[in-house]
């Protein structure tokens, strides 16, 4: 649901903390503990969703570029090199 483990973790963990932040009568009040701590996770991160977009819409710095994927991953050798050109033709 957020796109990174770290996160999803964060989030289970505050719903963790949330749950042992109760006292045992309120535990015991809850029917189905799973389903509560699924709900509370749920919108603990769909909360962390909606801050992330406030942030991207008022975001002021610079933009960093795409990371470029390793040289072993790319398909004709890296962008500008003479991968297309046989070597009798390459520049001594």
């Amino acid at each position: 649901m957020l796109g990174s483990l770290t996160e999803a973790e964060d989030a289970v963990q505050e719903a963790c903390a949330r749950w042992y932040a109760m006292t045992g009568q309120q535990q015991q009040a809850i029917d189905n503990p799973a389903a509560w701590l699924t709900k509370i996770t749920s919108r603990i991160c769909l909360n962390l969703l909606g801050s992330a977009r406030a942030r991207r819409e008022t975001y002021t710095g610079t933009w960093l570029p795409e990371p470029l994927p390793h040289p072993a991953e790319w398909p004709a050798g890296p962008p500008g090199a003479a991968a297309d050109v046989p070597p009798t033709q390459l520049p001594t």
